[in-house]
C-alpha cells in the first residue's frame, strides 16, 4: 500500500459528483431521488464496485430528503436507537466487504443520524463533534501514522510474534498520535480555509 494508504480513492468519485452537479440540480425532487435510489440498488445488487458507489451516494441524497419531511419520533427516540445500534452490529460483524447489506446498514445509520438521532446525547457530545470537526483530517493522516508506527515496530519487535494485547498498545499509541497530528493540521491547514474572509472595506 502507499504511504498514505491509498486515501485519494476518493477523488474520482468526488469528480463525478461535482460533473453530475448541473444534471442533479435540473432535476433535483424528492421522486427524482427516490427513483436513483431504486436504480442504485439494482446496480449495487450486480455486486459491482460502481454499481455500489452510486447506490451509497443516492442513499446519502435520500437522507438529505427525508431530514427535510416531517421525523417521526421515534426515530430520534429508543426505537430509533436500537435500530442504529442493530446497523453498527451488522457493520461490525459483517465480512468488511462492500455489499448492498452493508450499503443498506451504513446508509439506514447515516439517515436516521442526519435526522436527528444522537444515540442518547453520544453523538452530540462536545467530544464527538470535535472528532467529528477534524474526522477529514484523521482521514487524510491516518496511512501515514499507521505506516510509520508499524513498519518501525516491525524492525524491532516482529509483528507476528507480538502478542494481541502488545499489539493493540502499539495500535491505541498509532491512534492517539494520529488524533493528535490531526487535530493540529485541522487547525492550522483545514480550517482556515473553512472560514469566510473578512470583507474587504
Amino acid at each position: 500500500l502507499p504511504l498514505n494508504a491509498g486515501v485519494t480513492w476518493s477523488l474520482q468519485y468526488e469528480w463525478y459528483f461535482y460533473l453530475a452537479l448541473p444534471l442533479l440540480a435540473a432535476y433535483a425532487s424528492p421522486r427524482t431521488t427516490v427513483i436513483l435510489s431504486c436504480v442504485g440498488l439494482v446496480l449495487a445488487a450486480h455486486g459491482t464496485e460502481a454499481g455500489i458507489a452510486c447506490f451509497n451516494f443516492s442513499l446519502g441524497m435520500l437522507a438529505a430528503v427525508v431530514r427535510t419531511r416531517h421525523v417521526p419520533d421515534w426515530v430520534t427516540g429508543r426505537v430509533g436507537r436500537g435500530v442504529c445500534l442493530l446497523c453498527v452490529a451488522s457493520l461490525l460483524l459483517g465480512s468488511g466487504k462492500q455489499t448492498v447489506w452493508s450499503s443498506l446498514a451504513l446508509g439506514t445509520l447515516f439517515i436516521f443520524v442526519a435526522c436527528g438521532q444522537d444515540l442518547a446525547g453520544y453523538l452530540s457530545s462536545r467530544t464527538a463533534r470535535w472528532l467529528g470537526a477534524i474526522s477529514y483530517s484523521v482521514y487524510l493522516m491516518h496511512g501515514i501514522v499507521l505506516q510509520i508506527v508499524m513498519r518501525n515496530l516491525n524492525l524491532r519487535f516482529p509483528i507476528s510474534q507480538l502478542s494481541p494485547v502488545a499489539f493493540w498498545e502499539y495500535a491505541i499509541l498509532a491512534a492517539g498520535i494520529t488524533v493528535l497530528l490531526s487535530a493540529i493540521t485541522y487547525r492550522y491547514i483545514e480550517r482556515p480555509f473553512l472560514t469566510p474572509p473578512k470583507a474587504v472595506v
